[in-house]
C-alpha cells in the first residue's frame, strides 16, 4: 500500500507539474503583435499604403513568433521578419504575451557615382538601388546628397552617420547639403577631413573623427551668426586646438 501511495503521489505531482508547465506556456506564449510605422513618402491623407505595410509586417512576425514563449523571442528574429525594406526602430516585449515593434521606411538620401551609374543609399548608408539617369530622389525628384572620396560601404556608413549629426545641428540635410567629401589623410601625421559643401555656397570642414558632434554644433552656431552675404561663400573650419578646445572659425574666400 505504501508503494501504491508513493506511486499515486508521484503521478499526481507529475500531472501537476505538466499542468503548470502547460499553463505557463499558454500564458507566456506570443499572442499579440503590434506594429507602428513611420512613413515619409506616402501622400497626405492616404493611409492605404501604410496600413498594407503594417499588415504585412505584422503577419510576418506573427507567422514566425506566435505561439513561441515570449522569453525566447529575440530582437534579431523579429528584425529578420521586418525585412530589408524597413528599419526596425524599436522592439519591446510586454509580458505576458505581446510584442510591440516600431518600424520606419528607408529614406533615400545619398548617391555615389560608380562608373556610369549612381548607387543610391538610405539615410543609414544602406544600398537601395542603382540609377543610370542621375541621382534625383525617387520620391520628390530633388537631388540626393552626393558622397565623394569613399572607398566601400564602411566609408559610406561613416559619412551617413556624419550626415545624421549634421541634421541634428542644422535641422536639414538634402535641402542644405550638395555633397559630402571625405578627404583622406595622406600620412599618419594628418587627420581625415570631412567637407560639407552647402547649397548656399559655404563649406564646412570638419578635421578629424573625434568630437564630431561638438564640432558640428559649434559650426551651426557659427553659421547662424553669419550675414546672408557671408553664407554665400567661405568656409567654416571645425577643429580641436592645441589646448584641446573645440573651435569653429569662419574664413572668407580670398
Amino acid at each position: 500500500m505504501k508503494y501504491l501511495r508513493k506511486i499515486g503521489f508521484m503521478f499526481i505531482a507529475v500531472i501537476f507539474v505538466a499542468v503548470v508547465a502547460l499553463g505557463t506556456c499558454i500564458i507566456f506564449s506570443v499572442k499579440n503583435v503590434n506594429v507602428s510605422y513611420l512613413n515619409y513618402g506616402g501622400a497626405e491623407g492616404d493611409n492605404s499604403s501604410a496600413e498594407e505595410t503594417i499588415a504585412n509586417v505584422k503577419e510576418s512576425i506573427a507567422k514566425n513568433c506566435r505561439g513561441s514563449l515570449i522569453t525566447f523571442v529575440d530582437e534579431e528574429t523579429v528584425r529578420s521578419c521586418v525585412g530589408e525594406e524597413y528599419v526596425m526602430e524599436s522592439f519591446e516585449k510586454i509580458y505576458p504575451c505581446t510584442i510591440n515593434v516600431k518600424i520606419r521606411e528607408r529614406v533615400e538620401t545619398y548617391a555615389v557615382l560608380s562608373g556610369d551609374k549612381y548607387n543610391i543609399y538610405d539615410s543609414d548608408g544602406v544600398f537601395l538601388r542603382s540609377d543610370y539617369d542621375g541621382y534625383l530622389n525617387s520620391v520628390d525628384s530633388a537631388p540626393n546628397v552626393l558622397l565623394e572620396g569613399t572607398d566601400g560601404d564602411e566609408d559610406i556608413a561613416e559619412l551617413a552617420k556624419l550626415g545624421e549629426i549634421f541634421v541634428n545641428n542644422f535641422s536639414a540635410l538634402r535641402s542644405a547639403v550638395d555633397r559630402i567629401v571625405l578627404d583622406r589623410a595622406q600620412s599618419s601625421f594628418e587627420e581625415d577631413v570631412f567637407i560639407f559643401h552647402l547649397r548656399c555656397g559655404l563649406t564646412v570642414e570638419v578635421q578629424g573623427k573625434d568630437s564630431v558632434a561638438e564640432k558640428l554644433s559649434r559650426a551651426a552656431r557659427e553659421f547662424s551668426s553669419l550675414t546672408g552675404e557671408q553664407k554665400l561663400s567661405g568656409t567654416i573650419y571645425c577643429y580641436v586646438n592645441g589646448e584641446g578646445d573645440v573651435r569653429a572659425t569662419y574664413k572668407r574666400n580670398k
